[in-house]
């Protein structure tokens, strides 16, 4: 039985023949703000610069790719596994177009804009969400936020 996120190397071909052009300035910005970068997660034409928010949770711009360019959103989303509640703050999609430098200035828009949200910002999204640390310890939980969502650099 094929995993359904099993992808042969030829299905992401045409994903990587398009970030190919870009892969330098988009990592260039992950670079400058010590980000992580997810490529075609769930083997989708994006990539994800992941962070950690200084105010608690975790962060992430999406860069999708279409057939006119590129258009990103970025996230944030806060625990509180005390309380078992889920916040969570997203952008609207935002064009980008194709333009290198457009494109790396709409994402540092997206980037200062998020590390400028606070808590009061958050929508509640679920109570008594039991799942939130996925069977892990509230430590295995925060260490795996920590290894995956590094903290910025502004």
């Amino acid at each position: 039985m094929k995993n359904n996120f099993a992808v042969e190397k030829d299905e992401l071909q045409p994903y990587k023949l398009i970030f190919r052009k870009y892969s330098n300035s988009l990592s260039g910005f992950a670079k400058k703000h010590g980000l992580n970068i997810e490529k075609y997660y769930h083997q989708g034409p994006s990539w994800d610069f992941l962070f950690r928010h200084p105010l608690g949770g975790y962060c992430w711009i999406e860069i999708v790719a279409s057939d006119d360019g590129f258009r990103a959103v970025g996230n944030w989303s806060y625990d509180d596994i005390s309380d078992e509640i889920y916040y969570s703050k997203r952008t609207d999609f935002i064009e980008c177009g194709t333009d290198k430098k457009l494109i790396i200035g709409k994402l540092e828009e997206i980037f200062t804009l998020i590390l400028a949200w606070t808590k009061k910002d958050l929508e509640l999204i679920a109570q008594k969400r039991t799942d939130i640390t996925s069977g892990m310890t509230v430590t295995e939980y925060q260490e795996s936020i920590e290894r995956q969502y590094p903290m910025p650099i502004p």
